[in-house]
């Protein structure tokens, strides 16, 4: 039985809307085998023309298609089968920085408050924008939901608004977004200065305070600002050095090192 055949049979189910009428149809019709992944669905205007509903109702089905993972849009091709999971409720992008222990912890508490009804796919940028463009590039348009831990770069910001608002969500470092945009991050510049401050009568005893802080890593900011700060205003010898050089250790300085957790050393 063709797609338009089963849609035209659900128009008798009166507990369907219009556009689940439409979203029922195609998910029969992959069930059925009738549609499989590369098919391309019929135009909007040709199902407008054959199912005799509104163009925004099948706009609607199809973005709901598009939400489950179920289809794709190309633009001035139309929309194209990619997945036959009907079972999914939501298809959701899950972009990370690395696979390390906070973000498989975050990984594990995610998938297992979802549940089985949600097809979670997960990418890492490794905090490189190169990768991140590539990365955001072949995935937009392909998710229901986006779920991303940024890169505080200039070029990041335009990515994600193109995302709708509704359908993004910013973890991890927090990036300045419009206000419609949600965000669940983490603080680093105010929680560190304030730590630095509550340890200043044990670093003061030295003569110098080391911040181990890689630009080309996935160090947040907040703590180099914070170590600024804190040494400007208490007039404390500091220096910021990339990446500890084995047997570079020097007697009364503290060092401090981030990993993921705060991390203070003695010499």
């Amino acid at each position: 039985m063709s797609l338009l055949h089963i849609i035209h049979r659900l128009k008798e189910v009166n507990s369907l809307t219009k556009h689940e009428q439409l979203v029922h149809g195609v998910i029969e019709a992959l069930d059925s085998g009738e549609l499989s992944v590369g098919d391309k669905l019929p135009s909007i205007n040709k199902m407008v023309s054959d199912i005799g509903y509104a163009r925004k109702t099948i706009v609607k089905a199809y973005e709901e298609l598009k939400e489950r993972g179920l289809v794709e849009s190309k633009k001035l091709k139309g929309y194209f089968i990619i997945s036959d999971e009907t079972k999914v409720t939501l298809r959701i992008a899950l972009l990370l920085f690395s696979f390390q222990r906070f973000q498989e912890d975050f990984y594990n508490t995610f998938r297992k408050e979802l549940g089985e009804r949600y097809q979670i796919d997960v990418f890492f940028h490794h905090n490189n924008v190169a990768i991140f463009e590539t990365i955001f590039n072949n995935i937009r348009g392909k998710y229901g939901m986006y779920v991303v831990a940024p890169i505080p770069n200039s070029v990041i910001r335009p990515l994600l608004e193109s995302i709708e608002p509704q359908k993004l969500l910013i973890v991890d470092r927090y990036l300045s977004m419009p206000e419609e945009y949600s965000y669940i991050a983490h603080e680093f510049e105010a929680t560190t200065f304030d730590k630095l401050i509550e340890l200043l009568p044990h670093i003061q005893k030295y003569k110098k305070i080391v911040l181990f802080f890689a630009e080309n890593k996935d160090y947040p900011r907040g703590i180099l600002m914070a170590f600024h700060r804190f040494v400007a205003d208490y007039g404390l010898n500091g220096v910021v050095l990339e990446d500890y050089v084995e047997g570079s250790l020097e007697k009364e300085t503290v060092y401090f090192f981030y990993k993921r957790y705060v991390t203070l050393g003695i010499a």
